[in-house]
């Protein structure tokens, strides 16, 4: 629940409520004249709030690699981030006997490649549980 609404007798008498948000500590008060247009203007900050906190830490867990052997070894805390062509299948092998998978791959705009032989396209590769 992203967001909480409490409304008690009191909060009544003064015609507001306490509006409590998941991603942070305390309660804020609120006109209840405003909720039905706070509350969703809330429910988008809460989640840009929860991405890009998400986002820093992913972006702090993940490291540049150069060969296997290196993702190999930052997969083991986090995140790798290695050339396909540095890795290829048979890179992708030798990770998977350490149960470290290929998580995703992306071309140089980071979005989906339409051939991973193309120049530029990397693997994300992190530890599977």
């Amino acid at each position: 629940m992203p967001v909480r609404v409490e409304l008690g007798p009191r909060d009544l008498t003064v015609s507001q409520a306490m509006v409590v948000r998941r991603d942070r500590q305390g309660k804020e008060p609120e006109a209840l004249a405003r909720l039905a247009v706070r509350v969703p203007a809330l429910l988008d900050e809460i989640q840009q709030s929860m991405l890009d906190e998400a986002t820093a830490k992913r972006d702090s867990a993940t490291v540049e690699v150069a060969d296997a052997a290196e993702a190999l070894e930052a997969a083991q805390h986090g995140f790798a981030r290695i050339p396909w062509s540095a890795l290829g299948e048979q890179g992708e092998a030798r990770l998977a006997e350490s149960a470290v998978t290929v998580r995703c791959l992306q071309d140089r705009d980071l979005g989906v490649p339409a051939d991973i032989d193309c120049d530029g396209v990397t693997a994300l590769v992190a530890r599977s549980y």
